[in-house]
């Protein structure tokens, strides 16, 4: 999340959004002490994760001592639940205490949790006590958050409110052209023009019209680009976003800095050191503080130090119990090696326990094209090329027994082959997910339910529709989605509507879904079933295309022309809030960015 990939000369900038970003530039080259603290709303996919990812990527650019994190409200709430539940509040508030720049995103997840609102305005008070900075965002202004704290409420609105407006025509159009340039599309200002003339209401709807312009002209590829791009604009939602809503500032100018003692620092932090090290722990991390000349903050330090400790202990206990061999290996001994650990115990669970893989009957040579499902052919060609960088999600909607389950476990059987069989590919029908879910949480192991998922290559859910009716399941998918996003990994959807249509969905992820590419699926009809195993050798027919003309071009022909992606050293460029960048080679053999 703060690893650059969003940033703000990244974030095109407009009159929608001009002063979000200039409040948001202002703390992160003065945490602390200007708008303290900055409350970001709008509604989802208009930019609020991206400027609190750009936020903490520029203070940490400025002084790399400072303890930077981003937190959803989901794993706040989350996280406090399960501290409760162990029994270590005191640990989990020492933990939080010792960031010094909090990004809160998502906050209306804290309705109706009283002890997590009542610990977020300790921290609140803590920072304005202690310099610290604390950003928090939401999808409405505190006076429209129901179910908080009036207190709580009152310190959001002490500090500055700005709100996110839907992008206008200039900005949209500003977008579209930073997408061409860096994605090399053959796209012209015409084309742009069209896609840019409809009010969307979210970035994510207009990369997706700006995907389904791209995978309609590879199907035709001699139609001009205006003309498609008017086909494509017409077919997206015409539904006036609604007018930003007034603005309240209030600004409290932070003037006294507390300052830590720094007598003795040295001797406390060695101390520390030689602590964890007698216990076996690499403290690498601590000792590169000794080397400084100026005091780091020894408690956030020691408290940070101390959470990846627990957090290594739970994962090796995990572990050991999956697999004994595993128990006492070496990356469970260092905190810098967190990721890696906790990838290791994901992919043993994934062995000790697979989630359900596709019908191995349900293959690409067995599927019937036909007129109606020639774009969803090409676009699951394409995935199967570059899987997580092209179409992330892939979106199928049809109609009952239109092949959309069919052609969804045959991208999932292609992937599956890929790399000599290496990859792992989970398939399950949404219906069956919430039955997990809900044993999961019955047993006490839903931690254990989440990392099963997370440890596959590629993700399909079949009927995404039917988790409509569960918020926790919405939730839980939620966050599963964006870890598959950020991981450039593979998504794949089908439903009985398109995304705009689901009305039990959740925005956010309506959005998402948008976010990548949505096509429509027809039934076949019983002529063309039998005439695509049927061989045609003479004629013009001969030339027409098949689906396995069009798989053989997508998959063999792009795997000959792409052995491996190569993403070093490519820098980002504006992508959607809260998705990632993902760099892939274009046709020309130049490395590009596509935002997903």
């Amino acid at each position: 999340m703060l690893d650059g990939r969003y940033r703000f000369e990244s974030f095109v900038t407009g009159p929608s959004n001009r002063l979000a970003v200039s409040a948001a530039t202002a703390v992160a080259e003065s945490p602390g002490k200007v708008y303290q603290p900055l409350f970001l709303y709008g509604e989802s996919g208009l930019g609020k994760t991206h400027l609190l990812g750009a936020i903490g990527f520029q203070v940490l650019q400025l002084d790399r001592r400072f303890t930077v994190q981003y937190r959803s409200g989901n794993d706040f709430v989350e996280q406090l639940r399960l501290a409760l539940t162990r029994g270590d509040l005191h640990a989990w508030r020492r933990e939080w205490e010792g960031i010094r720049v909090l990004l809160l995103d998502d906050i209306q997840f804290l309705e109706g949790h009283a002890e997590a609102q009542a610990e977020l305005l300790r921290l609140i008070d803590q920072a304005q006590a202690n310099a610290g900075q604390v950003v928090l965002a939401s999808d409405r202004p505190p006076a429209e958050l129901d179910g908080f704290d009036q207190r709580l409420l009152s310190r959001m609105s002490g500090g500055l409110i700005v709100d996110i407006a839907a992008p206008e025509f200039e900005t949209r159009l500003g977008i579209l052209w930073l997408w061409r340039t860096v994605r090399v599309l053959d796209v012209d200002d015409a084309a742009l023009d069209e896609l840019a003339r409809p009010d969307v209401e979210s970035v994510r709807e207009l990369l997706g019209m700006l995907n389904k312009l791209a995978v309609q002209r590879s199907l035709q590829p001699g139609t001009p680009a205006a003309g498609a791009a008017r086909v494509v604009a017409a077919q997206a939602r015409e539904e006036l976003a609604n007018a930003p809503d007034e603005f309240e500032n209030f600004l409290n100018e932070v003037t006294a800095v507390v300052t830590s003692s720094v007598e003795q620092w040295r001797a406390r932090l060695a101390s520390t050191v030689a602590r964890w090290a007698g216990e076996g722990y690499v403290t690498e991390s601590l000792e590169r503080f000794l080397e400084g000349a100026e005091p780091p903050d020894i408690d956030a330090v020691e408290s940070q130090f101390a959470a990846a400790v627990n957090q290594l202990r739970d994962l090796e206990q995990e572990a050991a119990r999956l697999d004994p061999r595993l128990a006492g290996v070496s990356v469970f001994r260092d905190p810098a090696r967190l990721d890696e650990a906790r990838s290791i115990v994901m992919r043993a669970l994934a062995a000790y326990d697979p989630p359900p893989g596709p019908a191995e009957h349900l293959t690409i040579d067995r599927f019937a094209s036909g007129a109606r499902n020639q774009l969803a052919i090409r676009a699951a060609g394409e995935v199967i090329a570059l899987p997580g960088s092209r179409y992330n999600p892939l979106f199928i909607h049809g109609p009952q027994s239109s092949g959309k389950t069919h052609l969804a476990h045959a991208v999932a059987n292609s992937l599956r082959e890929r790399d000599g069989g290496a990859w792992t590919v989970a398939v399950v029908d949404a219906g069956a997910l919430g039955d997990e879910l809900i044993e999961a949480l019955r047993t006490g192991s839903l931690e254990r339910w989440r990392m099963r998922y997370r440890a596959v290559d590629a993700l399909v859910i079949d009927n995404i529709h039917r988790i409509g009716g569960s918020d926790r399941l919405q939730d839980e998918f939620f966050q599963l989605f964006n870890t598959f996003a950020e991981a450039g990994r593979q998504v794949v959807l089908t439903a009985d509507a398109p995304p705009s249509r689901l009305a039990a969905m959740a925005s956010r992820l309506q959005t998402r879904f948008e976010s990548g590419l949505v096509v429509e699926i027809g039934r076949v009809s019983e002529e063309e079933a039998v005439a695509r195993h049927t061989p045609v050798s003479l004629g013009d027919e001969a030339a027409s295309p098949t689906i396995d003309a069009w798989f053989e071009d997508a998959v063999d022909g792009e795997s000959r022309r792409r052995p491996f992606i190569d993403s070093s050293g490519i820098d980002s460029f504006f992508l959607d809030p809260e998705k990632v960048i993902t760099e892939w080679p274009g046709l020309d053999g130049r490395v590009v960015e596509d935002p997903r």
